[in-house]
């Protein structure tokens, strides 16, 4: 049986791959707290930056869409990173999902009440 070496396997890590690591997260912790409204499911990824930017007196729907260009910028800068391994993209991709996700799990008890 051929087993691939580490840099094969990672080498297929796609663009959608990435994304997806990035959003899907968050959009499970939305849906798993009762949040069935498809919008926002998926948007739930911005929501830690929105609340943040929020805070610093930006109105609702600016904090919304700055998060998600700060987002986008990022997300494009982690794409097009030709230096890292796909490896390290990978991994960077699903950290960044996965605090986003834990973000999300701790702002929904304060928005809720």
């Amino acid at each position: 049986m051929y087993i691939p070496p580490q840099k094969e396997r990672y080498s297929k890590a796609a663009l959608g791959t990435l994304l997806l690591c990035v959003i899907i997260p968050p959009a499970v912790i939305l849906y798993l707290k009762g949040i069935t409204d498809l919008f926002d499911i998926s948007l739930a990824f911005t929501l830690p930056l929105a609340l943040f930017f929020q805070t610093l007196c930006v109105p609702p729907g600016a904090a919304t869409w700055l998060s998600f260009i700060l987002q986008v910028f990022l997300f494009i800068l982690l794409a097009c990173r030709t230096n890292w391994t796909p490896k390290t993209r990978m991994t960077v991709a699903i950290t960044w999902g996965m605090i986003s996700a834990l973000a999300v799990k701790i702002i929904i008890p304060c928005i809720t009440s």
